[in-house]
């Protein structure tokens, strides 16, 4: 009897501990931790002014805007992504004719790059750029006059995700969650050496087009800034495991003294 009111205990202990460990899906919303925008025909750049992608109307050059999100320092180690959406406010297209929807790309970028004190001025400015300072990423470095790209206008992969992006001005559109902008975030968490952010462009065939360029708020716009929203399981801590292991042995203990007691009575 007493061994029983002892394992009781031990057990209602455990239980209350264990109480709560049980993996649910949690949401954290991330603003950039930079971006910029680079532009081919005068390696410009736009550290904090608006995002540019696309070609400007009656002008030379392609635009291509970076952005990085801190995975690993708002989601813990070891959780499973389940989710990702990417929303930009988009505030103004080329004074070209309106556009039908145009598509745009997400692309891993594989090589660092920063953010400097570049700024453009207001939203009609951001198509040209400004001169690029210290620190800036350009489009043929990633770090201007410091660091140049393995590959001029950014060493990025394969398209992890794509949204169509309409005519409106001052509105949101949203990259929804896709399989692979989930693996992107998935190994900035497991990697945070690798996470070298996005790189947004324009689908090839609407990239070179005059009148194709789009603007974009940035992480100075407050918040109209990209929003990204990841969703995620955490794995419990291996000491809550070890918890959850001693309950059970606890428990088949349990069990098992009381199949004895009755099996004596």
């Amino acid at each position: 009897m007493q061994n029983t009111f002892y394992f009781a205990s031990l057990w209602a202990i455990l239980l209350a501990s264990t109480m709560g460990l049980t993996a649910s899906a949690e949401v954290v919303t991330l603003f950039p931790i930079k971006d910029n925008t680079i532009y081919d025909n005068a390696n410009n750049s736009n550290a904090k002014g608006a995002l540019a992608v696309g070609h400007i109307y009656q002008a030379t050059g392609l635009r291509r805007a970076l952005m990085q999100f801190d995975i690993a320092a708002n989601v813990p180690a070891g959780a499973m992504i389940n989710s990702v959406t990417l929303r930009l406010t988009q505030l103004k297209l080329s004074n070209a004719a309106p556009l039908p929807n145009d598509v745009l790309e997400l692309h891993p970028l594989f090589e660092n790059w920063g953010e400097g004190t570049s700024n453009a001025g207001g939203v009609g400015s951001a198509g040209a750029g400004a001169a690029a300072t210290v620190g800036d990423a350009t489009w043929n470095d990633g770090f201007f006059n410091v660091t140049p790209w393995n590959t001029p206008g950014g060493e990025f992969g394969g398209v992890s995700g794509t949204a169509n992006f309409g005519p409106l001005e001052n509105a949101n559109y949203t990259f929804a969650s896709q399989t692979g902008i989930v693996v992107d975030v998935q190994s900035w968490l497991n990697n945070p050496a690798s996470n070298f952010g996005w790189a947004l462009k324009l689908i090839d065939t609407s990239e070179d087009a005059q009148g194709s360029a789009r603007l974009f708020a940035s992480r100075e716009s407050g918040p109209s800034s990209p929003l990204l929203t990841v969703d995620f399981t955490a794995v419990p801590e291996p000491s809550s495991m070890a918890l959850l292991g001693i309950s059970a042995v606890v428990m088949s203990t349990l069990r098992s003294r009381r199949r004895r007691s009755d099996s004596i009575l």
